[in-house]
């Protein structure tokens, strides 16, 4: 049996220091795949905006986490596991340009992104199973849903019974500087931004 590999993971001591990311896939009544990318504050256990799509490359990843550093500030660690997307060129320039250290956990330990396997685990028993879904958009709109619920509705034992909305809310999260000024236009990445 392999030994696993070293890992040492920041800890998160406040909000906003330490996000992990990683997908989930579920599939379509047409057996059409859908993949969701989740991004997790691990010391609240708030669930940031997931983004929902057929296929997701890394600079789909990029984009949809450049967006939530822009609205929430940058971690100053990032968890992942080491699939493509993450290791891609430009997944990774978003990271040096904001200054996130990268935290990639060993192949094949996926324990070591615990909590976002646990997140995983929650929303595939919740929703993903327990619901049909016909289209993109309304997978789009009942993980959005889920993810209110998820944040707002449901008190953790970890964190003192709190939501992770009350508990993400109650300290100013404390992420990684930034560069000096405004953003460019498009963006840090240089590219066009999605819409809203």
């Amino acid at each position: 049996m392999k030994r696993p590999v070293a890992f040492m993971p920041a800890e998160a001591q406040a909000p906003g220091q330490v996000w992990a990311v990683d997908f989930i896939e579920d599939k379509l009544v047409s057996g059409r795949r859908l993949r969701i990318l989740n991004v997790l504050d691990l010391c609240s256990r708030y669930a940031l905006d997931s983004l929902v799509e057929h296929s997701l490359t890394g600079e789909l990843a990029a984009r949809h986490l450049e967006r939530l550093f822009l609205s929430h500030g940058a971690p100053r660690v990032l968890r992942r596991d080491q699939g493509p997307e993450f290791e891609s060129r430009v997944f990774q320039k978003l990271l040096r340009t904001w200054r996130v250290q990268d935290e990639p956990v060993p192949k094949g330990q996926p324990f070591d992104n615990g909590h976002v396997e646990s997140f995983h685990g929650s929303l595939r028993d919740e929703l993903l199973d327990a619901e049909l879904f016909h289209s993109l958009g309304e997978a789009q709109t009942k993980v959005a849903r889920w993810l209110q619920w998820y944040n707002g509705e449901r008190p953790h034992q970890s964190l003192g019974y709190r939501t992770p909305r009350e508990f993400w809310e109650a300290a100013a999260p404390q992420g990684a500087p930034v560069n000096d000024g405004p953003p460019p236009p498009e963006g840090q990445l240089g590219m066009p931004s999605h819409a809203e």
